[in-house]
């Protein structure tokens, strides 16, 4: 049997900072994304979503030495039935111009807690490779990546959980978990229309394991660079409806739908995301003054 460790999300247009710590600092602003995701909601106990995702990233511009850098923090919690995964990440970049666009270059540190609570769940016979009671570990976790962008082109590679950790349960049998590295490429470009309101960005999103991979095939149509629709196909496994806007205020929404393509029956998926951008710089004014012998 094939199967990931990492979440899947369908809005990875928000999640560059997730999966790609090259990311921190690319936007010369002060930027915050949360995103939900309850995958085949309906198919858990009681109605609830079979796996539930949530995930906060922010990152920044920092400027040193003569030096552009990018700085950023990413929270994630991810349960499925009964596992979960609860993980931060410190990320750093290194940013420069190449060409007409910014490069950054980057790693991230950080700690996952993994949890096998079995509580709850219970099977007709005895299960000897389950523990009989809630057990967890902590451990290190590092990932590194690289994202370009330009004005109308983004790129990203990267590569996560490069340290081969392991979760070591301690219960009174052997149960351990492996992490494996998680692989990622993403790439887009945005075409402008006929119509200067108008744009279509397609983009594709592949996510390796190694022993399996996965990629997404996604199109947008923006308007006013402030709203937009779109439709994405996951290989084999959905087809995603996608719809976006940028309020007046500044904050920035996304809801995403997955038809699942699989057997897993008319269960969906909703994954909502909601954003927000910010400039910290300060304007520099020019001091004025009146005089009496100049009006």
């Amino acid at each position: 049997m094939f199967s990931q460790q990492d979440e899947q999300i369908s809005l990875f247009y928000f999640d560059h900072m997730m999966i790609n710590p090259g990311f921190a600092g690319n936007k010369n602003a002060v930027c915050a994304n949360a995103i939900v995701r309850n995958q085949w909601l309906g198919f858990g106990a009681n109605g609830e979503a079979a796996v539930s995702t949530q995930l906060f990233s922010v990152n920044a511009p920092v400027n040193l030495f003569g030096m552009k850098h990018g700085l950023g923090l990413t929270i994630k919690n991810d349960k499925l039935a009964l596992l979960s995964n609860t993980a931060l990440n410190l990320a750093y970049a290194y940013n420069t111009n190449v060409s007409q666009g910014n490069l950054g270059i980057g790693f991230d540190i950080g700690f996952q807690n993994r949890k096998v609570d079995p509580t709850g769940f219970t099977t007709s016979e005895v299960d000897n490779i389950l523990p009989s009671q809630a057990v967890s570990d902590m451990i290190f976790d590092l990932g590194i990546g690289a994202f370009y962008k330009t004005d109308n082109l983004f790129l990203g590679i990267s590569g996560k959980h490069l340290n081969f950790g392991e979760a070591n349960y301690s219960t009174d049998i052997d149960f351990r978990e492996k992490i494996v590295p998680q692989f990622y490429i993403t790439g887009g470009y945005t075409y402008q229309l006929s119509n200067p309101l108008f744009e279509v960005q397609p983009a594709v999103f592949i996510k390796s394991g190694g022993a399996k991979s996965q990629v997404t095939y996604s199109t947008r149509v923006l308007y006013n660079k402030k709203l937009w629709g779109g439709v994405s196909y996951n290989h084999k496994v959905a087809i995603i409806a996608m719809f976006g806007m940028e309020l007046p205020s500044g904050l920035t929404f996304a809801i995403a739908y997955d038809v699942p393509l699989a057997k897993i029956g008319t269960y969906g998926t909703p994954e909502i995301m909601i954003g927000y951008c910010f400039n910290l710089s300060v304007a520099k004014t020019t001091p004025s003054y009146k005089s009496v012998r100049f009006l």
